[in-house]
């Protein structure tokens, strides 16, 4: 039997929800019964720093990262450039970027990677409470193949602290970047 894995990134300023995307996907993998692994890089900034979330998941378990990742999302481009080199993609890969920051930087672009415009913030804005991260994560599973009642059960047990009104702004939001995707 063949082992399926995905490795994907999501990256951005510090305090974008980069780390907190990254995560609950890692948790809403382990609810769905898949394998996981996350990693994770930041800046010397603790806010407005990059910030990157690198993970890989699969139907068997796996000890590391994957040749080259097959998903980049980022949700927005602040020096991003910084872990061009920790974030290897073929022409295989997928960039899912904002175009409310611009297009990708071109150190990310060398193997040409297909990319798509994701309007993360656009979306956001349009929900009450919305997030930009919770419309990449949407996006993630949808495209991956995530069981959306895993990722709602992990937001629940997330957000519970904060209200049903956290919770409801954050799976629209999931729900919109779906649809996006």
């Amino acid at each position: 039997m063949a082992v399926h894995s995905v490795s994907l990134v999501i990256a951005g300023s510090g305090g974008a929800g980069v780390v907190t995307a990254g995560s609950l996907l890692l948790e809403a993998a382990a609810k769905a019964g898949w394998y996981a692994l996350m990693g994770r890089s930041a800046g010397p900034q603790i806010r407005g720093g990059e910030a990157a979330t690198l993970l890989r998941f699969a139907t068997e378990p796996v000890l590391s990262h994957d040749d080259q990742f097959h998903l980049l999302v980022a949700i927005d481009w602040e020096n991003i450039g910084r872990f061009a080199a920790e974030i290897p993609l073929s022409a295989d890969s997928l960039i899912l970027g904002d175009t409310a920051y611009g297009p990708a930087p071109a150190a990310l672009l060398g193997a040409t990677p297909r990319q798509a415009a994701l309007p993360m913030l656009d979306i956001a804005n349009g929900i009450e409470g919305g997030r930009p991260n919770m419309v990449a994560l949407g996006a993630i599973a949808a495209l991956i193949g995530l069981p959306t009642e895993a990722m709602h059960a992990v937001v629940s047990q997330h957000l519970a602290r904060k209200g049903q009104a956290a919770i409801d702004a954050s799976m629209a939001a999931f729900h919109a970047g779906i649809e996006a995707a």
